[in-house]
């Protein structure tokens, strides 16, 4: 894990991120964001890259970032399958795929220097507060 002032903090937004996507896809309509065809699975790739990303701001690459992910990737299936129960929305296996390459998007782009932003950011906020 990344030694961050604001660990509580960007941890609460992370998993607050995870919380809006469960909400947003076991609600009866999904609002439409983005009126293209295909656009729903840009979407869902989206919605997990930068969840997945997020995350990958806080922990290092290791045991506990891999679990995130496979978390993450569970939870797009688990989500697409109570979905696939409901009377208002259904089924797509093109979904969990969608949200799968989004979680492996969001790991790859943790890789970069991208992976330094809360880090950045806490330093810029110190150099403000000095």
């Amino acid at each position: 894990m990344r030694q961050l002032k604001y660990l509580k903090i960007w941890l609460t937004l992370g998993w607050a991120l995870v919380g809006l996507v469960i909400f947003l896809s076991v609600i009866p309509r999904a609002p439409d964001m983005l009126d293209l065809d295909g656009g729903d699975k840009l979407l869902h790739v989206f919605a997990y890259a930068i969840m997945m990303l997020w995350f990958g701001f806080i922990y290092l690459p290791g045991r506990t970032y891999q679990n995130l992910g496979i978390i993450l990737i569970a939870i797009g299936i688990a989500l697409e399958l109570i979905q696939g129960l409901s009377d208002h929305r259904s089924l797509s296996f093109l979904d969990m795929v969608a949200n799968a390459v989004g979680v492996s998007l969001g790991w790859l782009l943790a890789k970069t220097r991208l992976s330094f932003t809360l880090a950045h950011v806490e330093n810029i906020l110190k150099s403000r507060n000095a």
